[in-house]
Formats: structure tokens, C-alpha cells, sequence
């Protein structure tokens, strides 16, 4: 709590000119701040730094699509083996949709691409702002995790972050079961960067209830 303090004394003073006693009215005083008090940019610095000194420094990364949704013409005798490659490679030329496409045949196929690959396309939705194949990709991940693997979760509300779908993001971020302090901070990276301060400056009022 103490490091916690030294870093939003550091990154606010600005901000908190009128107050002159910190300690046990430090956190009231945060509570009264308002959109005003407080700019994107401060708040972003807010949240790095909080994450450098919490975690040490570690970064995470309408209708509803479903899987079976994208129909491929792959011909019948393409092995499973072909079809991975054919989705890394893909996935290389950045190509979401069609490697959304492999996808549906390998689970046609009975066969379920693994995590590591599910969540590389994650990423390149996110960084294209493939907002419909996220979709998607999320149910495949979401089918393939328990629902205490927080670490797929927190890269399924980055790609909806990247997407610009805050609701997407929000409704994972409200379900999961588990969180940890990342959890926290993709959330509150999420709000910051979509336009939506007011609600990262909440949800890091809540973060640092719990440390």
C-alpha cells in the first residue's frame, strides 16, 4: 500500500493541491476526484506503473457468431496436418477470416486447434480490429479453457479491447470466476483506451481496495 501511495502522490500532485495531510485521507481523497481532476495520460501512467510495481513489470497480453458459423470449401482430403499449416500460414498474411475458416473445418474434423494458436489469432484480431472473427474465436478458446484459466481470459477482453468492443470486454471481465491483479489492469487498459476514463478511474479505485 505504502509503494501504492508513493506512486499516485508522484503521478498526481498536480491534482491534489488542496489536500495537505495523505495517510489515512489519501484514498478518500481519491474517491473525490473527478473526470476533471484527471487526464487520460495520467491515468495511463497510473496503470503502468502500478502493474511495473505490483506485478514486476509482466504484460499480458447484435448477433453472436458461433463456431460452425464459417462454411470453408477445403476439399475432404485435406489431412489435419495440411489445415494447420495452412492456418499458420494464414495467420502469417494476417488473413483472420479464413484462418476463422480453418477453424471450422478442423472442428468439422473433430479436432480442436490448440490454445497457443487460438490465442495467436486473438491477437491478430485485436491488432486488425476483427471485431466478428473475435467472436468467434473467443467461443473456440472459451470451449477449449476451464473457467479458472485466467490468463485466456484476460487475452480475450485485450482482443475485445482492440476491437473497441468495451461491452464484449466487460461482459468476460464481469463473468470470470477468478481474477488477478492483470485481470485488473487489461480492464482498466481497456477503458483508457477506448475513450472511456471515467470508467477506468472506477474500476482503479476497486483495484486498489484489494491490494
Amino acid at each position: 500500500m505504502v509503494v501504492v501511495l508513493r506512486l499516485w502522490l508522484k503521478l498526481s500532485k498536480p491534482y491534489l493541491g488542496l489536500t495537505t495531510q495523505i495517510g489515512n485521507r489519501w484514498f478518500s481523497s481519491c474517491q473525490a476526484l473527478t473526470l476533471s481532476h484527471i487526464r487520460r495520460y495520467h491515468l495511463r501512467k497510473i496503470i503502468t506503473l502500478l502493474e511495473r510495481d505490483v506485478t514486476g513489470g509482466r504484460k499480458w497480453t447484435q448477433q453472436n457468431p458461433i463456431p460452425g458459423q464459417y462454411k470453408t470449401q477445403f476439399p475432404l482430403s485435406v489431412s489435419q496436418h495440411d489445415a494447420i499449416e495452412s492456418f499458420d500460414s494464414l495467420c502469417n498474411q494476417r488473413n483472420t477470416r479464413e484462418a476463422v475458416e480453418v477453424l471450422d473445418y478442423l472442428e468439422n474434423k473433430g479436432y480442436a486447434m490448440d490454445l497457443n494458436r487460438l490465442l495467436r489469432l486473438a491477437k491478430l484480431c485485436s491488432e486488425s480490429e476483427a471485431l466478428e472473427e473475435a467472436k468467434v474465436v473467443h467461443e473456440y478458446v472459451f470451449a477449449l479453457v476451464s473457467s479458472s484459466d485466467v490468463s485466456s481470459r484476460n487475452a480475450i477482453i485485450e482482443m475485445y479491447s482492440g476491437c473497441g468492443s468495451l461491452d464484449d470486454a466487460r461482459k468476460v471481465f464481469d463473468e470470470m470466476l477468478v481474477m488477478s491483479s492483470e485481470t485488473w489492469y487489461v480492464m482498466m487498459r481497456c477503458f483508457a483506451n477506448n475513450g472511456s476514463v471515467d470508467d477506468a478511474l472506477k474500476c482503479l479505485m476497486k483495484c486498489l481496495r484489494r491490494i
